[in-house]
């Protein structure tokens, strides 16, 4: 179809709004964090045994190499909390700070978080803050937005002392009119619609790892470091309320077999179920009380990691070397039916757990393939044109985190992916598109090309009708615009305002979310450089 259509974007310069050298997204040789495609470019040749039929594709362009990096280079100081145990703390502000040109130092240190006896979880209760930061003071969000432009609702600082080395900011779950994050040594809390601090729950180590999504009832099981030093494992489990920041259970994950060493942690929820899964053996525990249900550590073919959702679904990995996807009972971890991934296959992402979708790859024979299966795990489709397409993925050496990309979406009768972009036709830079495939088929039902440079990726779907982000540019401010079921012409449902288009372009590789008619940015890495405030969340919305 043709390019989508963009409003023009060109508000006077006025000073102050100068291009920022400081707010460039790096180039792909500066990212070390960059996810490589999960097959390299090139057709598929015959499929192999396993896939079922071929489909008929239109023609792509070669694979780009992957875009907006999920990182930038810079040495950090960070001050140590120094913590012990699981603390629910009121959020502090201190004053001193000033807005630069590209970053925000700050000439104060924060005030320290109250903690509990012995270091303990303190009372429960919501934590209070003393108002928003200086530097989101300092910025008026609603300068330079033009006519017809909506509004961006709020941006947020990193209020949490992180190590030299930087520290990861993990996930964005919603929780009521909540939105959550987790940050180095802390998970936080912040309301939806204003950015104000909510809560802050405290760790005595890094959280280490998350799982994508909570429970129905808004309920999230963390896993974090027994402790600081170069030692510490990540074994400690603790269930959080993220309407209220008020913890739970907390407990030590047991050892299961003689080499269980706690290490590449990947987790899901499905139903009450909490997976964690690590080099070896995986264990499930229930949500609610955190007792554990099963464990797996001495088998032929073990679970290597869980994707979760409406439905839990493992991953095995086999002596053989092969490899199998099997439907499992959350409340007891027993398989319900198995897919054996064809041999030389691997499976690198689970897209979506109902119906399954897996993307797997065949790395001697340069091949990828996307394919959709049945409630019983046979081969329903398979996606048409799988080379070309490319989400925004999470990066790993060891573990196996099956739903860590961002830019796919599936509803009940399409998989939407964004391909790799490309050089524009009209010699805008690179452009990409979102292309719809029927979850029947695997053939393409429509495709929706952003043109004029831009990048535009899938973030939801509602009643059949997507909703995608088309990225800021450094003079252009993001779009979510809207797609029916049949594609047609993108409607703009938010247009960001242009005054905060800088800023809204320096989030590199970010999480992001549409819920409630509110657009969500998150940083997924901070640097911690000493003095400097750094973006952590931004919403838009009207």
């Amino acid at each position: 179809m043709s390019p989508l259509t963009h409003p023009p974007h060109q508000p006077p310069e006025e000073p102050g709004n100068a291009p920022n050298p400081h707010l460039r997204p790096p180039r792909l040789e500066e990212n070390p964090y960059a996810q490589d495609p999960p097959g390299p470019a090139g057709g598929f040749g015959p499929p192999p045994p396993g896939f079922g039929p071929p489909v008929s594709h239109p023609p792509h362009g070669q694979v780009a190499p992957p875009s907006r990096p999920a990182g930038r280079d810079g040495a950090r100081r960070g001050r140590t909390l120094g913590l012990v145990g699981v603390v629910v703390v009121a959020v502090l502000a201190a004053g001193g700070y000033l807005l630069g040109a590209g970053r925000i130092e700050t000439s104060a240190p924060t005030a320290a978080p109250r903690t509990g006896k012995d270091g303990a979880a303190a009372a429960t209760g919501e934590g209070k803050a003393a108002g928003p930061r200086p530097a989101e003071r300092a910025l008026d969000l609603d300068a330079g937005r033009q006519p017809g432009e909506d509004r961006a609702l709020f941006l947020k600082v990193n209020e949490v002392d992180v190590p030299a080395s930087g520290a990861d900011t993990r996930g964005i779950w919603f929780a009521g009119d909540t939105v959550v994050k987790a940050v180095y040594k802390s998970l936080n809390g912040y309301g939806a619609r204003d950015g104000k601090p909510r809560w802050s729950v405290l760790f005595k180590g890094a959280v280490c790892a998350v799982p994508p999504q909570g429970t129905a009832d808004g309920r999230l099981v963390v896993a974090s470091k027994d402790g600081t030093s170069s030692r510490a494992r990540c074994n400690q489990l603790t269930m959080v309320d993220l309407r209220t920041g008020h913890t739970g259970w907390t407990k030590e994950v047991p050892k299961e077999g003689p080499f269980d060493v706690m290490a590449s942690p990947s987790m899901a929820i499905s139903g009450d179920t909490v997976t964690f899964s690590r080099l070896g053996p995986s264990s499930g525990f229930r949500v609610s009380d955190g007792e554990k249900v099963f464990a797996h550590w001495k088998a032929d073919c073990l679970p290597v990691a869980y994707a979760g959702g409406s439905k839990l679904v493992a991953l095995l990995g086999c002596r053989d070397g092969s490899e199998r996807i099997q439907g499992t009972d959350p409340g007891t971890g027993r398989g319900t039916w198995t897919y054996r991934v064809p041999g030389g296959w691997s499976v690198s992402r689970v897209y979506a757990v109902d119906p399954v979708v897996i993307d797997l790859s065949h790395k001697q024979r340069k091949q990828r393939a996307v394919v959709v299966l049945t409630a019983g795990g046979a081969v329903r489709a398979r996606v048409a044109g799988a080379d070309d397409l490319q989400p925004v993925c999470g990066y790993g050496l060891l573990h196996r985190s099956l739903q860590n990309c961002t830019g796919v979406v599936v509803d009940t009768a399409s998989l939407y992916l964004p391909t790799e972009p490309r050089p524009d036709v009209r010699g805008h830079g690179r452009s990409n598109a979102v292309v719809a495939f029927d979850l029947a088929t695997g053939k393409v039902r429509w495709r929706a090309e952003a043109g004029q440079g831009r990048r535009i990726l899938p973030v939801a779907s509602y009643g059949g009708t997507l909703y995608a982000y088309l990225e800021a540019t450094h003079s252009q401010p993001g779009q979510v615009l809207a797609l029916g079921s049949d594609g047609g012409t993108a409607t703009p449902v938010l247009r960001h305002p242009s005054g905060t288009t800088q800023v809204e372009d320096s989030f590199v590789s970010p999480q992001f979310a549409y819920v409630d008619g509110r657009f969500f940015l998150s940083t997924t890495r901070l640097l911690g450089t000493d003095g400097v405030e750094e973006k952590l969340l931004m919403a838009f919305g009207k």
